[in-house]
């Protein structure tokens, strides 16, 4: 009689896996998974890596969608295993693993939306990865007809990753332009677009949707940017204007040109108020403080897939909303309906705290809505909602930088661009850029820069048509191969821009 064992190897320190899944994913679609194997310093060498992932109840593998380094990759599916509704996907031997490297397969799953173990909205999934390899060159790790790992001496095998992902109705996705998520102060000069998607799921459709959005003190809502509500400025109290000589928030041209006017919607509220936006709580990071609260309703019903797309103007202004208000009348934001929309770009409560440099602005969305279910069926109605937060950072002097070509090659000329803006509220006086490029790269211009001993090499020659748009002040490479490299900038004035190339 053969006694076959079959266990699990034990876990290896060198070996370990992340997987990664979306939190949300929306019933009827599917979502994009990534196991991630990393051998670690303390190695060893791990040959024929193989990943073994366990599908839960009414997931299922998309067949065609898995990759390895780009290229497709088919595993090996089990049906029912290792128990009645989960499936085992293996990806056999896709690669060797050496020490203080990572490896890594994508692939989509499904969700059963019917029949056995069919998700019901809300409902959360947690599902189990392991990576396996070998210090034998010539031992694939191997597993039972049912996928069950089978035990090997020579066996490396990692710790479980697992990943949980909550299966909703309705998804709410937040987005604004800006590079690096930096918005320049300035209520009038560097006005922004943010952007609300809220998307339905691909079975059933969801009705009565409304949008909260809660914009932080730092932010002020402009609407569509056609209008000012400003009175008696918290900053310059008595005028309309937000200082002296700044105009009007809604003055030609200060409006952001790719703003979509037909998806700039009317609030149905526009107020200020003090609320912890996202509830108290682990997982909850806003804290309770001034807010503008910003709500649209009457978005309708939501087809199965179907997308609606809110936007509006919003930008940094010279101080923070408070829930106090320069101008008393009645047709000031403080005193008239939220439902007026006259809080919208009103700098009447604008006496807080000066907006800063590197301060950060969190915003939260929450889309709501009754999910229908097998509709007329009342019993399947339920109220459903998602929610996101956006993190933006104010400046008053930002740098973006880019390269071209963005994929570097041996021997070739790559030009970098650093780009500077102020904001309008400051002037930059005395600037000074150090920029840090790692070894393997050295600076162009009208010297080699190499540092001798031992001897400069031809690589780092000057180049014909190559100088820097703007002369290096100091080029000194450093003793690990890196380069430090600094530049003196002209004195920008606000709202300016600069570009330095090199």
């Amino acid at each position: 009689m053969l006694i076959l064992l079959v266990a699990p190897e034990p876990s290896s320190a060198a070996l370990t896996m992340q997987k990664d899944a979306p939190p949300t994913v929306l019933l009827g679609n599917e979502s994009t998974v990534t196991l991630r194997a990393t051998n670690n310093a303390s190695g060893p060498y791990g040959y024929n890596l193989t990943f073994r992932d366990v599908l839960p109840v009414g997931v299922s593998y998309v067949a065609g969608s898995a990759r390895f380094a780009g290229e497709p990759v088919d595993p090996t599916v089990i049906a029912n295993a290792p128990a009645a509704g989960q499936t085992t996907l293996i990806f056999e031997n896709v690669a060797d693993i050496s020490v203080n490297s990572a490896q890594s397969v994508t692939y989509s799953v499904a969700h059963a939306s019917t029949g056995t173990g069919a998700f019901q909205i809300g409902q959360s999934y947690v599902n189990s990865a392991t990576a396996y390899a070998n210090t034998n060159p010539r031992i694939v790790p191997s597993f039972t007809t049912a996928g069950a790992p089978v035990a090997s001496g020579s066996g490396m095998t990692s710790n479980v990753g697992q990943a949980t992902t909550q299966v909703n109705a309705i998804q709410i996705e937040k987005s604004e332009p800006n590079s690096e998520g930096e918005i320049m102060r300035g209520v009038h000069d560097h006005q922004t677009v943010y952007t609300l998607k809220v998307t339905n799921n691909g079975i059933h459709p969801t009705t009565g949707i409304a949008v909260d959005d809660y914009l932080p003190a730092g932010l002020e809502f402009l609407g569509c940017g056609t209008v000012d509500n400003t009175d008696s400025a918290g900053t310059n109290l008595g005028s309309a204007e937000e200082y002296s000589g700044s105009g009007a928030i809604d003055a030609p041209g200060n409006r952001p040109s790719s703003l979509d006017t037909s998806v700039c919607r009317t609030p149905a509220t526009v107020e200020t108020v003090r609320i912890d936006p996202d509830g108290s709580g682990t997982g909850n990071p806003l804290p309770e403080a001034v807010y503008t609260h910003v709500r649209w309703t009457g978005l309708g019903t939501l087809q199965p897939g179907q997308t609606i797309e809110i936007q509006y103007v919003a930008a940094v202004p010279l101080r923070e909303n408070t829930l106090d208000w320069s101008d008393a009348t009645s047709t000031d934001g403080g005193t008239a309906p939220a439902t007026s929309g006259a809080q919208t770009a009103n700098l009447d409560n604008n006496s807080g705290p000066e907006t800063r440099d590197e301060q950060v602005l969190a915003n939260h969305a929450i889309a709501r809505g009754v999910y229908r279910g097998n509709d007329p069926n009342p019993s399947l109605h339920v109220n459903v909602d998602d929610r996101t937060t956006l993190t933006r950072t104010a400046e008053d002097l930002a740098v973006a930088k880019s390269v071209d070509p963005d994929q570097i090659r041996q021997n070739g000329i790559s030009e970098w661009t650093l780009r500077f803006r102020t904001s309008e509220y400051r002037r930059v006086t005395d600037g000074v850029v150090t920029d840090t490029l790692p070894n393997g790269l050295c600076p162009l211009g009208s010297s080699n820069y190499e540092r001798t001993p031992p001897t400069a090499s031809s690589e780092c020659n000057p180049v014909a048509a190559t100088l820097p748009s703007r002369a290096y002040e100091s080029v000194v490479e450093n003793a690990n191969g890196s380069w430090t490299i600094t530049w003196n900038l002209p004195e920008l004035a606000p709202s300016d821009e600069y570009t330095v190339t090199f």
